[in-house]
């Protein structure tokens, strides 16, 4: 049995929890056939008028705006790519297997799964299940609701899994996906190479390939790092710049404050998809837990038995009675996530410089000396409510940081051990045992 990971940043199948073949959603029309997958992402830049990203974000039969070899529809070049990517795996498996599990999110849509199904079928891939990929996420979660999301090339996907492991809503965030990231800093970086070495890496193809064929690595690079030298080759010359985690994290601000007014109300954990991690600091700024990346894999196969279905038409499974049983599911995730969950202490007091100000009802207001009087005149403030401890902003124009990381949005959950910074002042939340 055969998992195909379904997001048309790169479609990955894999056995046995192993990741057989991925292929990012790109195609390059070269004469009359298509270069595909990897290959493609790797010449998009040099020939942008044949460059195909949006065929299975656009997945229909109209025709397209303009001829494309033998391609007729965005269905067609869909059809290539998908049978490319499945010649690739037979090869690896030694033949065609019998049966594989699709992982879509809710917000693809019947009309377009429809289609992929029928593009799966005319590649002679062996669909016998598809499912939810909130509802397996959702299942790493022992006892828990959760917010799931994902993103692909073009979008940003949330969905609300409840207690009993189902569905209960599904929505996109807008227009903003990786590329639209990726666009944002290269479109930033370059202007740095400008800046500081007279270089402009947008003014020939080859080096602005260069340059989005790197961004990945160097994006994955801050996890481990605030600051990065960053390199580009032209001609004879090599030209450097050192760029910092939070000025990439800036260029990156519409977006991270978009899912965070989506999720900051939600309930239980929330949960990033593996293909957040090349985003930096998104993880800290949500107080996240980033999925690993085989984790869609190893659950869709313990759960197979509940998700496969009539091969000749299989059920979308939105789902999956949550495991009482999290052993095995709780090594999914990277080993630095933090669950955003009640079962951790809460904070109790907030330590600025040596003292520690009890959390009230009433709200602390962040100041030179942290006041509960001042609460909520014109101060960042932090209080409970319920079970969460808040940090409500104001515009009075001073900066506040979250762990490092700029936060300029009105209201979000803080977590013991979060630093928060309001101007030149610093404050954590601590957990006073027995409440002295």
């Amino acid at each position: 049995m055969l998992i195909l990971d379904f997001n048309d940043s790169e479609l990955r199948f894999a056995q046995n929890g192993k990741e057989l073949a991925s292929a990012p959603g790109f195609a390059v029309l070269e004469g009359n056939e298509f270069i595909l997958g990897a290959a493609a992402a790797a010449k998009s830049r040099l020939n942008p008028r044949a460059t195909y990203r949006n065929f299975w974000e656009q997945l229909d039969q109209q025709p397209l705006n303009r001829a494309a070899g033998r391609a007729q529809s965005h269905a067609d070049i869909a059809y290539f790519h998908l049978q490319d990517l499945w010649k690739k795996v037979c090869a690896r498996t030694g033949g065609s297997p019998e049966s594989v599990i699709v992982v879509v999110p809710s917000q693809y849509g019947a009309e377009r799964l429809s289609l992929l199904l029928g593009i799966a079928g005319a590649c002679a891939i062996p669909v016998q299940g598809v499912v939810d990929s909130a509802v397996l996420a959702a299942s790493a979660q022992a006892h828990l609701p959760c917010q799931y999301l994902d993103i692909s090339q073009h979008r940003v996907y949330r969905s609300e899994v409840g207690l009993d492991g189902a569905v209960q809503s599904a929505d996109e965030l807008g227009q903003q996906g990786l590329m639209w990231c990726f666009e944002q800093c290269i479109k930033w970086i370059a202007t740095r190479f400008m800046a500081e070495t007279r270089f402009d890496p947008l003014h020939e193809a080859v080096s602005e390939q260069r340059l989005f064929d790197e961004l990945p690595r160097w994006l994955s690079g801050f996890a481990d790092a605030d600051r990065l030298p960053l390199s580009l080759t032209a001609g004879q010359r090599q030209h450097q710049i050192e760029v910092s985690r939070g000025q990439l994290i800036e260029q990156l601000q519409p977006l991270y404050q978009a899912i965070e007014g989506a999720v900051q109300h939600s309930k239980g954990a929330i949960l990033l998809s593996h293909r957040f991690s090349v985003l930096p600091g998104l993880k800290d700024y949500l107080n996240a837990r980033v999925l690993a990346a085989d984790a869609v894999f190893t659950v869709a196969a313990a759960r197979a038995t509940e998700i496969l279905s009539d091969s000749h038409s299989p059920v979308w499974v939105k789902h999956l009675p949550p495991q009482t049983a999290g052993d095995a599911v709780a090594a999914l995730h990277t080993p630095d996530s933090a669950a955003r969950t009640t079962v951790h202490p809460m904070a109790t007091h907030v330590l600025h410089r040596h003292s520690a100000y009890p959390l009230g009802l009433g709200g602390l207001a962040l100041g030179a000396e942290p006041s509960a009087d001042a609460a909520g005149e014109g101060s960042a403030c932090v209080h409970v409510e319920g079970d969460r401890v808040v940090l409500k902003a104001c515009a009075n124009g001073r900066e506040l940081r979250i762990n490092g990381n700029v936060w300029s949005g009105t209201e979000r959950s803080l977590q013991l051990g979060d630093e928060v910074q309001y101007g030149p002042e610093r404050y954590q939340l601590i957990c006073v045992r027995g409440g002295h």
